[in-house]
């Protein structure tokens, strides 16, 4: 690829061992551009919580994990410049602008949108925007 949007979806899978972990491990050792909006921070941020909360995580490793995400070689963009595209996408695709926020984002700079989440991921690909799309294992 020449470059790629991440999704939080993908990105938490750098730091916590869930399915799909090495394959967005493999993608982000690979991949020469990684775009994300800001809201990626605060996405990663929950499911870090939701891990301590649940005891499968130290809080202190989730503000380590943080640190890491904010020194990570990611290209960020405003969320606000976004934000009505998102909403547009949301309503035609019927998923969350979170989610389409992303998408947004990957259309806007022609990238494509790696992603872990099955639900969007299958009602993009069935959409008029498939191109944009691309599930997380077969990105590396």
């Amino acid at each position: 690829m020449k470059g790629c949007v991440l999704d939080a979806s993908v990105v938490v899978k750098w730091f916590l061992d869930e399915d799909g972990s090495e394959a967005a491990r493999a993608l982000r050792s690979s991949e020469p551009t990684v775009s994300a909006p800001h809201l990626l921070f605060l996405e990663v941020a929950n499911v870090l919580w939701k891990y301590a909360r649940k005891g499968l995580l130290d809080v202190e490793t989730g503000a380590e994990i943080l640190l890491a995400l904010e020194e990570a070689p990611i290209e960020w963009h405003e969320d606000v410049a976004l934000f009505r595209e998102a909403y547009g996408l949301a309503t035609e695709l019927g998923r969350t602008v979170y989610d389409s926020l992303y998408l947004a984002l990957a259309v806007r700079r022609d990238l494509t949108l790696v992603t872990a989440v099955r639900k969007f991921y299958d009602a993009v690909h069935a959409s008029r925007l498939a191109a944009s799309i691309v599930w997380i294992e077969d990105a590396v």
